[in-house]
This record gives structure tokens, C-alpha cells and sequence, in this order.
């Protein structure tokens, strides 16, 4: 009779030893994967969180980069616009862009580096305001033109820039912002 209840406790062994163990594996897989997809959730979050703050930067920029673009190329509302106001623009876009630098890619502070040294010929000398690369005369009609503006916010002939130059690098510019925002994604 002992070797019966011997061998009944091995038999039982090799049953609840594998049922055992598959529960264990199970239980430790569905903690593994419910750790998982709490990781992916908070990765899924602050990715969220990051979009947010770019499209906020991205709305307090975008009107002040048209309106260059727009005083350049002489088109939309150009002629309510001064070259005070243009030069303003660049310093809160500036500053707007390099407080949040971290949040952007190398490649969209870049071309922003790029659209803004070709609107804005900087570093003029001490205390001296950034120029704007235009030939002033095609804005001297203008009903706010006021003759200073000639010399001290417009650069020389030579340093102008082409129009179609800036256009490029505002597209280029722009498809970045795209990027970063994920418009460009194809689902």
C-alpha cells in the first residue's frame, strides 16, 4: 500500500508540477506584457505632449514667418506691414525658436537659421539693429515709408537676396514644421 500512495504522490507531482509552472509563466507573461503597454502608453503620451507644445510654438511663429515672406515677395497684406514691425517679428521669432530649440530637430532649426539669414543681414555692427536683405526702393511707395528706413533697416544692393531664395527656404522651412508636427505621415 505505501508504494501505492508513493507512487500516486509522484504521478500527482508530475501533473500539478507542469500545471504549476504554465500558471506561474502565464501570470509573469501577463505582468511582462501589462508592463509593456504601460510603457508604450507613457511613450504614446508625452510624444502627445511634445506635438502639443510644437503646434503652440508652431501657431505663435507661423504668422510672424508669413508676414516675411509675404513682405518680400510684395504679396498679401505687405503694405500694412513696416520694417519696424519685420524686424520685431525677428526678435520674438528668434526667441520663440531658441528658448524652445530642444523640442525641434537640428534639420528644422536649420532652415529656420537659413530663412531668417536670408531675410536679415545681422551682426551690422554694435547696437546696431539686423537689415533687411531688400533693395528699399520697391517699398518706398508705401503709405507708412518713412525715409530713416533706408539706411538703417535695409542692406546694401549687394546684399540683397533673391526673392526666389527666401521662398525656398520658407518652404523648406515649412515641410519641417510638417514633419515635426506629423502632417507628413501616411496611415
Amino acid at each position: 500500500m505505501e508504494n501505492c500512495a508513493e507512487w500516486n504522490s509522484l504521478e500527482i507531482a508530475k501533473v500539478v508540477i507542469p500545471v504549476i509552472t504554465t500558471i506561474l509563466f502565464g501570470i509573469f507573461a501577463l505582468w511582462l506584457e501589462a508592463r509593456f503597454f504601460d510603457k508604450l502608453e507613457d511613450a504614446r503620451w508625452f510624444s502627445h505632449k511634445i506635438i502639443e507644445q510644437r503646434l503652440q510654438i508652431f501657431e505663435s511663429v507661423a504668422p510672424g514667418l508669413n508676414d516675411l515672406l509675404c513682405y518680400f515677395q510684395r504679396v498679401g497684406n505687405w503694405k500694412e506691414l513696416t520694417p519696424r514691425q519685420l524686424l520685431e517679428h525677428k526678435r520674438k521669432l528668434d526667441k520663440q525658436m531658441h528658448v524652445f530649440a530642444s523640442l525641434y530637430s537640428p534639420s528644422l532649426l536649420q532652415h529656420y537659421k537659413q530663412f531668417i539669414g536670408l531675410c536679415f543681414l545681422t551682426y551690422t555692427g554694435e547696437g546696431q539693429d539686423a537689415k533687411l536683405r531688400l533693395c528699399p526702393e520697391k517699398y518706398q511707395q508705401t503709405p507708412s515709408w518713412q525715409a530713416e528706413y533706408a539706411t538703417l533697416l535695409f542692406c546694401r544692393p549687394d546684399q540683397c537676396t533673391p526673392v526666389a531664395q527666401v521662398v525656398t527656404a520658407y518652404e523648406a522651412l515649412m515641410a519641417d514644421f510638417a514633419k515635426e508636427l506629423g502632417l507628413n505621415q501616411k496611415y
